[in-house]
């Protein structure tokens, strides 16, 4: 196990061209300095190089058990090899590990292919970038898309983006009501703090907000890096929705990422059953994937998608929203 501050992590994930943000050491930091996680890098070497590897965070909840996951509140987590047979020494060492007693059960967000392990599946969507946008936008559905764009734009909609806290707070005004609506806890207050102080302040990430003239009606947060513009999290005002402002922020950041010479676009996780949203991330031109995640030494589980979890999302739409950032506080470190 490696420590995922040392210099030996970081140069190999700034040297693999399949590390996405969730590898970053930064991430890790947000998840262990938020949560209380313990975290580390499960990998292989071949002399001083790491030829194979993992992050993981240390999970120990009364809830949901001891588990090491890779990584929580990641919609996907490669491992990361520069050839099969380090793979294969990796996923044997973490099999070992487990079933000798030496770990809790591993959840990995990634297809591992090996017998001991079962999987879950969802898909991600993921836009090819080129440097030309208006190519890009030849790509969109014209009726789903473009369309929408140019409404947004009939409608004077302007988007800024800014990787500041004033900007962060704008999205977290939006997004507190958005969780609301959809009844769903908030995280805590000491996440986004923290992801602003390892990763935006960093310019590793920035938040955008769509304006009609003073009044901000939507906001994202978007993570960049390794030539991957990630997007996290939105949110926006329903008495706006007709403006299309979420149609302009995504419009503005795949833009901004051409310019930039970022590669790919991540639109992130959708479940298998939730057909509008995939419908909707395959009108910009994103091809969908399978998404597995598998676990060692169990059954996978999916937090957030049972019985129990709906009847609460009913309760905390009809409660005060302060009743969703008290449970988000009790309960994120815990379903990570």
């Amino acid at each position: 196990m490696l420590n995922t501050d040392s210099s030996t992590w970081s140069h190999f994930v700034a040297g693999h061209p399949d590390a996405s943000i969730f590898h970053h050491p930064s991430w890790s930091r947000v998840l262990a300095r938020s949560y209380g996680y313990d975290s580390c890098a499960a990998v292989v070497r071949r002399g001083d190089a790491i030829t194979a590897g993992l992050p993981l965070m240390k999970i120990n909840s009364p809830i949901t058990g001891r588990r090491w996951v890779a990584l929580p509140f990641s919609d996907h987590c490669r491992l990361l090899a520069v050839d099969d047979a380090s793979k294969v020494r990796l996923v044997k060492g973490l099999v070992e590990t487990q079933t000798g007693g030496r770990s809790p059960r591993i959840e990995i967000r990634d297809f591992i292919d090996h017998s001991a392990v079962m999987g879950t599946r969802a898909y991600l969507h993921e836009l090819e970038l080129e440097p030309d946008s208006n190519s890009v936008f030849g790509r969109f559905k014209k009726t789903r898309v473009q369309q929408s764009i140019q409404q947004a734009e009939r409608e004077g909609v302007i988007v800024h983006r800014n990787s500041s806290m004033a900007y962060l707070r704008i999205f977290l005004t939006l997004h507190g009501l958005t969780r609301h609506r959809h009844g769903v806890p908030v995280q805590p207050r000491r996440y986004f703090r923290v992801l602003w102080e390892e990763l935006l302040r960093h310019r590793r990430g920035f938040v955008s907000v769509a304006w009609v003239g003073r009044r901000p009606i939507a906001s994202s947060v978007f993570l960049c890096w390794n030539q991957t513009l990630t997007y996290k999290y939105s949110a926006s005002d329903p008495a706006y929705w007709s403006c299309r402002p979420n149609h302009a922020i995504l419009w503005d950041a795949i833009r901004w990422g051409c310019e930039q010479g970022y590669r790919s676009f991540d639109f992130g996780r959708s479940d298998a059953e939730n057909t509008g949203l995939r419908a909707f991330k395959g009108g910009w031109g994103a091809t969908e994937s399978p998404l597995v995640y598998e676990t060692i030494g169990g059954k996978t589980e999916d937090y957030g998608h049972g019985l129990t979890d709906r009847l609460m999302g009913i309760v905390l739409r009809k409660s005060p929203a302060i009743l969703g950032r008290a449970a988000g506080e009790l309960l994120y470190r815990h379903v990570g």
